[in-house]
């Protein structure tokens, strides 16, 4: 029989933990396996419909049966409940009266941040924000708002943030959801103390927003914050926590929150991305990450910031840092940049000879992974990175006598060498530039003397102003657009747990660059009054008033980069408090050529109006002028169909007419504008090229519009890209693949004669389920059981998301309304894999990728 794809929803989602290539699997078991562990096994959110209480729902679950137990109670953002349960009883839940959708239970991360001691300090980078004006000029620093940190906790017992916890401190509020040795569900032990003693991400986040003290200032020195922990020392957590914590901070009645966290997924329609879009509703906004992955390619956005109510905040470098150096004697003036291993840590070295590493073994080899010849008793080494740990490395050196081993890179990048031991002596990394001219001087024959000093010195950073390599491109899977913002967020110096080292630290990541956003949130709050400012308002204002920053790599000069990579640019508070002009809508999302013009004579490249409305805030008559500015056409997908870690960059750009392109306008007053914005001319439809600029109205303040739309359809996108070899079924008893259609492959399924399934989602998907079909392919005889999955994220090439694997036992789910499951009968079958396509409706085959698998043969004995 057929089924009806609108009951699929209702299968299962399936647990997603860690899987590999390996040939020999013990153990068969339908469940779907990612190399990063998406949602947590066993644990589920129920949301329930409006008028239903939670009584109900237990009363309901004992009706039938089914064992629980509750793990977190939702009273008001939330309608509903996270049980633990088998996800065998997932289908049994839902059908419970007063049972609206059970969710899975994702996973969340802290987005990975570079932790290093070199780095700008916030009064520099307060200039290039306009914070240290509004700061100077108008003595705002966020007095009267309470601003909420989703995060680690924050260590309250800092000077900077305040020195106690509870009512009259600076956290006033705050609660630890999930305790200090928190790895999972069955670990969490919350209790009333949020203080961060073993992380640090929550510490140095709320020093970015209000930190006060002789040695930094925040951007809101004088707001009340809220400490909500979510993560314990091991830096994760799941969805229902994240509800929790953001359910407190609304209780507790935070103006803003800030979450510099990520969830796995590239989709905002989960539970914890409803409540966040439910608190923009309640008049609270959320500053999120963007991500910092920044080198996969595009559509490396995820949730929360995905969601259309949170602003998602990606990072710009600061134009200026304050660096931890050492110089040489023989040349003072030539400056050597180092990272250390432990933030915070800056080495004082006066006139201490260095050498290069020599082994016992391999005099000539340099890195320091043997044990090393000659003399280095006080010396500091100088190694290669590569073939051993830098704990090994350290060891080696330390057992040789030295004081200290600088590693320097393999590439010409900056690096921070980690390592675990505590009782290493200080191991630092340089780049590889540095490196020449260090092994130059060495090479030289004279001994040659390091000072390093414990003074920062500030440096002109060359990629200052410009988006941090580590952001994560956009757009969301949907052509959302996002990010949203920019803000400062590469090498900040910040407060960092008093246990953890002398209290300062300097990290970088998006994670630092939406408390920057936060902060300057506070400051527009306490400026124009909690009641004039909804977070409506309070987007457009910050996107108004931001100015796009150009690319390092741009083809066209100083061309600013792509709105997929930076929204509207760098955020300005001075002129988003002080702004007297206002446009309307502040970003314009004009999707696929399939949705955007939205009439039926629409065609790839043909002309998208919008209207925009131009308000004078101001006192007197404005003339405004409006302009365009273009970014370069960006190609997301390669020949295959994969999406690439490296876009492609186009010259072709959108063209734009402005009716009216020239007017006045009266005080109080608006004007509508008419924009047509045409698609590049010569990208050919058929490869998806998104393009992107703004929309400037440019009186003697500048507002601009960011707008990004794609030439072509988003819908016929691959989801399965065969091209890479994916997907096949695999052995698990000697390891053997199948994949053409022309193939055939027999399996007993006794001992480990069964096949995993594996499978690269090449762009993100809704809905993926695996169906059984009859010899001839033409007939649906049931699922994989446990197959279903929604809301996937898409594979990349990173050995932690590189695909997805599934091994399948040989049984088959007849029907989705008892989930029957038995043992498939000899005979002929194929495989079909199938995932909805982007806009896809689940009721409609054609919406659909699919994959065929080669003829398999059941063959028990």
């Amino acid at each position: 029989m057929r089924f009806s794809l609108k009951l699929l929803l209702l299968a299962a989602t399936v647990v997603l933990t860690a899987a590999s290539h390996a040939s020999a699997q013990t153990t068969q078991s339908n469940v779907i396996t990612e190399t990063r562990s998406e949602v947590v096994g066993d644990a589920f959110v129920v949301e329930l419909e409006n008028k239903v209480k939670q009584e109900s729902l237990f009363s309901g679950l004992q009706k039938a049966g089914i064992p629980y137990t509750v793990r977190i109670s939702f009273s008001t953002l939330f309608k509903g409940v996270s049980l633990q349960t088998d996800a065998q009883n997932v289908q049994r839940i839902s059908k419970v009266p007063g049972v609206r959708k059970v969710w899975p239970l994702w996973s969340i991360i802290r987005p990975s941040a570079r932790v290093s001691v070199t780095g700008s300090r916030l009064d520099v980078i307060h200039d290039m924000t306009g914070v240290k004006e509004v700061q100077q000029r108008y003595k705002y620093d966020g007095r009267g708002i309470k601003v909420g940190v989703i995060d680690s906790g924050i260590d309250y017992t800092h000077p900077a943030l305040g020195g106690c916890f509870g009512p009259g401190c600076r956290v006033a509020f705050g609660y630890d959801f999930v305790g200090d040795n928190y790895r999972g569900p069955s670990t969490r032990k919350p209790d009333p103390d949020p203080r961060d003693t073993c992380n640090g991400h929550g510490t140095h986040v709320a020093g970015i927003i209000g930190a006060n003290s002789a040695d930094m200032m925040g951007i809101a020195p004088a707001a009340t914050l809220g400490a909500y922990r979510v993560m314990g020392c091991y830096g994760s957590t799941a969805s229902d926590v994240m509800i929790a914590a953001m359910e407190q901070a609304y209780l507790d009645g935070m103006d803003v929150i800030n979450m510099s966290i990520l969830s796995n997924t590239a989709w905002a329609d989960t539970p914890d991305g409803l409540v966040a879009n439910r608190l923009s509703e309640l008049g609270v906004l959320i500053a999120a990450a963007a991500g910092n992955s920044g080198r996969i390619g595009m559509w490396a956005t995820t949730a929360p910031g995905l969601a259309d109510g949170v602003l998602s905040v990606t990072s710009i470098d600061s134009v200026k840092y304050y660096a931890t150096v050492f110089t040489l004697s023989s040349d003072s003036d030539e400056v050597f940049e180092y990272i250390d291993t432990q933030p915070g840590r800056r080495l004082n070295f006066t006139e201490v000879q260095i050498a290069l590493a020599r082994s016992v073994s391999k005099p000539s080899n340099d890195l320091a992974c043997t044990e090393l010849v000659g003399g280095y008793t006080g010396k500091i080494v100088v190694a290669q990175r590569g073939s051993c740990s830098m704990d090994a490395k350290a060891r080696i050196a330390q057992r040789a006598g030295a004081v200290a081993i600088v590693v320097y890179n393999n590439v010409n990048e900056t690096f921070s060498p980690i390592v675990d031991d505590p009782r290493a002596i200080p191991t630092v990394g340089i780049q590889l530039d540095d490196a020449r001219v260090l092994l130059s001087a060495i090479n030289a024959g004279s001994a040659v003397n390091a000072t390093f000093s414990e003074e920062l010195r500030l440096t002109t950073n060359p990629n200052g102003n410009l988006i941090s390599d580590f952001s994560s491109w956009g757009p969301g899977p949907l052509l959302e657009m996002k990010p949203d913002l920019a803000a400062p967020g590469g090498q900040i110096y910040s407060t960092w747990p008093l246990t953890m080292g002398n209290g300062y630290a300097i990290t970088s990541g998006t994670s630092m660059a939406a408390p920057y956003m936060a902060g300057s949130i506070a400051l527009y709050l306490q400026a124009h009054g909690k009641r004039n400012a909804t977070p409506n308002r309070i987007r457009q204002a910050f996107q108004n008033a931001a100015k796009p920053v150009r690319s390092g790599t741009s083809i066209r000069g100083r061309q600013p980069t792509s709105v997929l990579r930076q929204g509207a640019g760098m955020v300005d508070v001075m002129q988003a408090i002080t702004g007297s002009t206002s446009v309307l809508p502040s970003r314009l999302a004009l999707n696929d050529t399939d949705h955007a013009a939205g009439g039926i004579f629409s065609y790839p490249g043909s002309p998208i109006v919008r209207t925009i409305t131009v308000t004078n805030n101001g006192k007197a008559s404005k003339m405004y002028s409006m302009m365009h500015i273009p970014t370069a056409s960006a190609l997301g997908f390669d020949a295959r169909g994969s999406i690439t870690a490296n876009p492609k960059l186009s010259r072709s750009v959108a063209t734009v007419r402005f009716m009216p392109s020239r007017f006045i306008v009266l005080p109080g007053r608006s004007q509508a504008v008419t924009v047509t914005i045409t698609p590049p001319q010569w990208l050919p439809a058929g490869e998806k090229w998104l393009y992107s600029g703004y929309v400037v109205a440019n009186p003697h303040e500048a507002v601009h519009v960011p707008y990004m739309g794609m030439k072509g359809s988003l819908h016929n996108v691959r989801i399965f890209s065969t091209a890479t070899g994916y997907p096949f079924l695999q052995s698990a008893q000697d390891g053997s693949r199948v994949s053409r259609p022309n193939e055939k492959v027999t399996y007993t399924f006794k001992g480990n004669d069964f096949p995993w399934i594996h499978v690269r989602i090449e762009y993100p998907t809704r809905l993926f389920f695996i169906r059984i079909l009859d010899a001839k392919g033409k007939r649906v005889l049931g699922l994989v059981p446990d197959s279903t999955t929604e809301l996937i994220t898409r594979t990349d090439w990173t050995p932690e998301n590189s695909e997805l694997g599934m091994a399948w036992d040989g049984t088959i789910q007849t029907t989705m309304s008892n989930r029957t499951v038995s043992a498939l009968p000899n005979g002929r079958y194929h495989l079909q894999l199938v995932a909805l396509l982007p806009f896809g409706k689940p009721d409609k085959e054609s919406d659909f990728d699919v994959w065929r698998s080669p003829l398999i043969s059941v063959a028990r004995s």
